[in-house]
Formats: structure tokens, sequence, C-alpha cells
């Protein structure tokens, strides 16, 4: 899939605040890496995550038009996360419609994925998915 230059921008900026997220890490700044290093890059409002052992998480949200590929680029980015750290992915999407077009752009960005929908009881492990899709609704 080709990319327009506004995705790859994004997908650059994304990148470099992760990048920077690490680098605060590396540093030994274990509990607001992410804050600190959304603040340097001078992004505006930060909401600051935590996970369910109170660790920092990163998190950030993309404002992108009706059109502009929102579905490609969070595929491009599940692509890059998983061919560099070997990872699974979970992507819950609110629509029956964006959980099969986000499983087809997986497909098409060469992400082995499977829809996890209600008829979805167990899977085997280890298997070879790499990325689950799902509706919210699903895992409730």
């Amino acid at each position: 899939m080709q990319l327009k230059d506004y995705q790859i921008k994004t997908l650059e900026t994304v990148k470099g605040y992760l990048k920077a997220v690490d680098k605060e890490r590396q540093e030994g700044n274990i509990k607001h890496a992410s804050l600190d290093a959304w603040e340097k890059w001078g992004k505006g409002e930060y909401i600051e995550r935590k996970n369910g052992l109170g660790q920092d998480t990163p998190n950030f949200c993309l404002k992108i038009p009706t059109g502009g590929g929102k579905t490609v680029i969070f595929s491009e980015i599940t692509r890059r996360f998983i061919e560099e750290t070997g990872k699974k992915v979970l992507i819950l999407t609110h629509r029956v419609e964006l959980c099969g077009q986000t499983h087809q752009m997986l497909n098409e960005f060469g992400v082995v994925n499977k829809i996890i929908s209600r008829e979805v009881w167990e899977l085997p492990v280890p298997n070879e998915f790499m990325c689950y899709v799902a509706m919210v609704e699903t895992l409730n």
C-alpha cells in the first residue's frame, strides 16, 4: 500500500514521540516518561495514563478528517510495532463495520490477524495471529 505524504508525516511524528518516551525511560524516568516526552515535543495538552500496574503508558490521539486514512495509519503503526517488537496487538473498534474494515486493511499490510467475535470462545496457544481485532461490546 502506498502511503500519502501526510500519512508518512503522521507516522514519523508518532515514531518520534515513542522514541522520545523510550529515551526518557532509558534515562531513568520510569514514572512520567510519556508526559515528559510529550511536554518536550510541545504538542499541547497531555492526559497522563497508567496501566493496570500503575505504570506510565504512552497515549496520543490522531485528529484526521473522514476519509483521511486513519485505518491506514494505525494499520501501518501496528505492522511496524509487530515487526520491531514481536509482540501481539489488540485493536478495539466500536462498530462492526470498522471491525471488518480494520481486519481487511491489516491483511493488506500483511499483518496476520483474527477477528474476535461472539463465536470465538477460545484460541489455540500458540497461534499464528499477531493481531486481534474485536468490538468493545464483544469483550464485555
